[in-house]
């Protein structure tokens, strides 16, 4: 970040810019050179890569922006932790000089020097003492354990254990925190780092118990209740039915549900409690998930379809250039259906409940007086806003863009999900038959 702050710096990432774009257009070339021609010479594939070495388009495309928005983002995830800190500063202040004293003012305080620790402790240990690499690599910039996505990122704090109870500066110091953090596959982590889970790493269990999310990250979604058409509550309003199925429920206040995508979750565990027991017993929870595709008609570059009338029943497939997939969580499983249908189907699951301001994991409450649980900083806890105006039921959400086909399944009535899993199996195994080098051993 010192380096894009100073504009008479020419250290890395300047002079990675530099050579990018005085290279860009050989670089392009070069790449696409790299393809099979027939995959080369597509339109957007070309458009694609050229933009995003700068060559053409617009410059929100091309890696030097994504490079210089991440920074840019950094800088601001920085100064509002900072500003977090300072906050938590002033709250001190007004607790202590509250008259008379409340009850729990030592708890508070003790709270709120825990949460100034967490925070300098992620200043110092997740932005400035990570290495550019790195950082490049977990947010998905250079090819990572989770590419070509970025990953969700799992931030393991555990409390280190003293011979002595550690010093209220130490404590809000962070000097007695450890972190460790984990970058799993946004379709894994859409489970294995799913609210409650134990998560089992480097000889310790942990527990996801916040969710860290800004006010962005937390969007209302409207979904039909009878097809998979999915869309955002900013545009979905304008539709007084499904712009897909025409279905009238779609204006229906239980088809408005907030979700919330993944980017990172935080476990925090005493050093006591966080070595894997000897019982070894890990179980996992099971959640209720699917997965919802969504395209225009413009994307659909090729089409085929058989014409033999005689036939009772049909076959036919499309190839989608760019088709955006929603693979969503709806949370723990149960018994029985919970809410309104979800693309014709009840949904067996129970929606997961955070604090929208916080982002902490809730249990469901007790009584109208319970408060539920919060960080010091929270504003919840703070204003002590009533349940209503700080719980949020979501479900967990990932988005993905990239090639698809569509078939028609040549069947007699519904074919169930084995005969599906079955059908889509034979595809991929001849699809990689066929697009690998015939020397390379088909794993299927």
């Amino acid at each position: 970040m010192t380096s894009l702050e100073d504009p008479k710096s020419s250290r890395f990432p300047l002079d990675w810019f530099a050579f990018v774009e005085a290279e860009g257009e050989k670089l392009a070339e070069e790449f696409l050179g790299f393809l099979p021609e027939v995959v080369g010479q597509r339109v957007h594939i070309r458009k694609g890569i050229r933009s995003f070495l700068g060559v053409e388009g617009p410059d929100d495309e091309t890696l030097i922006w994504k490079v210089r928005n991440l920074f840019s983002a950094l800088r601001r995830e920085r100064d509002e932790l900072r500003q977090m800190s300072k906050d938590l500063d002033k709250e001190q202040r007004r607790l202590r000089n509250e008259s008379p004293p409340r009850k729990d003012l030592d708890e508070r305080i003790q709270e709120i020097q825990k949460d100034k620790g967490e925070i300098r402790h992620t200043i110092k240990v997740s932005i400035n003492e990570v290495s550019v690499l790195q950082l490049l690599t977990d947010r998905g910039i250079l090819p990572n354990y989770a590419f070509p996505e970025e990953g969700v990122t799992l931030k393991s704090i555990v409390t280190k254990r003293a011979d002595v109870n550690p010093t209220p500066q130490v404590i809000a110091e962070g000097q007695n925190l450890q972190t460790q953090e984990y970058v799993r596959p946004a379709t894994a982590a859409l489970t294995e780092l799913a609210p409650r889970q134990t998560f089992y790493a480097d000889g310790r269990e942990v527990e996801v118990s916040r969710i860290d999310l800004s006010s962005k990250d937390l969007a209302i979604w409207r979904f039909c209740q009878r097809c998979s058409h999915a869309e955002r509550e900013i545009t979905a309003k304008a539709h007084a039915s499904c712009p897909k199925c025409d279905d009238e429920m779609w204006a229906d206040a239980g088809s408005r549900h907030e979700s919330v995508e993944l980017k990172t979750v935080i476990a925090v565990t005493s050093e006591q409690r966080a070595p894997i027991k000897d019982s070894d017993d890990r179980s996992q929870q099971q959640f209720d998930r699917a997965m919802f595709p969504f395209y225009t008609e413009s994307a659909i570059e090729q089409a085929w379809a058989s014409v033999n009338k005689e036939r009772s029943t049909p076959f036919g497939f499309e190839f989608i250039s760019g088709c955006e997939f929603r693979d969503v969580n709806f949370g723990k499983r149960s018994a029985a259906p919970n809410g309104a249908p979800i693309a014709g189907e009840p949904r067996k699951s129970y929606p997961f409940l955070i604090c929208r301001h916080c982002g902490k994991i809730q249990f469901p409450a007790k009584d109208e007086a319970d408060a539920g649980d919060h960080q010091a900083r929270c504003i919840a806890l703070q204003k002590q806003l009533p349940r209503k105006e700080w719980e949020a039921s979501v479900f967990l959400m990932r988005r993905f863009t990239t090639e698809a086909i569509r078939v028609i399944m040549p069947v007699v009535g519904e074919a169930d999900h084995n005969d599906i899993k079955s059908f889509v199996a034979g595809v991929d195994l001849g699809m990689r038959k066929h697009f690998l080098d015939s020397n390379i051993k088909c794993n299927g």
